[in-house]
């Protein structure tokens, strides 16, 4: 009987076989890991940029239904913008963290007999459903996160 060392050519083939193995299971496992990271953290921003818009048509509700609110062109797509002492509304796109573009759509909301909102019925002037969806630059077709809510003319002004 002889001594063998060293290692063998199979030997070496196999080791060589699961280092590579795992080290492509490590690769993969970590670009799922970034992946989902960045989604969970372009999810989170959304929403608060979500958030951001439905206070700021609060604002503007608050500050003047008639000159902020009401003027506005029903269906017709606008973006929010801060100038530096106000919220104001343009239909001109906007870019937010040169990575989101959030748009509002304000619709028509009609009432029925029991002044509930109907998809039928009388126009209620004073309130509106508006839309609000934050996409990535450059997609307009699935948002990231969209909601409506309806905003009234509360202060009657």
């Amino acid at each position: 009987m002889r001594n063998s060392q060293g290692f063998s050519v199979v030997e070496i083939v196999v080791a060589a076989a699961i280092i590579v193995t795992l080290v492509t299971a490590a690769a993969g496992a970590w670009q799922l890991y970034l992946r989902v990271s960045n989604t969970g953290t372009q999810q989170s921003q959304a929403a608060i940029m979500m958030e951001e818009a439905v206070e700021a048509l609060r604002l503007l509700r608050d500050q003047s239904w008639t000159s902020n609110i009401a003027p506005l062109t029903l269906e017709t797509t606008y973006q929010l913008y801060w100038d530096g002492s106000q919220y104001q509304t343009t239909t001109t796109q906007i870019l937010l963290q040169n990575q989101f573009v959030r748009s509002l759509i304000f619709s028509a909301v009609n009432r029925d007999s029991n002044d509930n909102v109907a998809s039928s019925g009388t126009n209620a002037p004073d309130t509106r459903k508006v839309t609000i969806s934050v996409f990535n630059v450059g997609a307009t077709s699935t948002p990231i996160i969209q909601s409506e809510m309806l905003i009234h003319n509360v202060y009657a002004n």
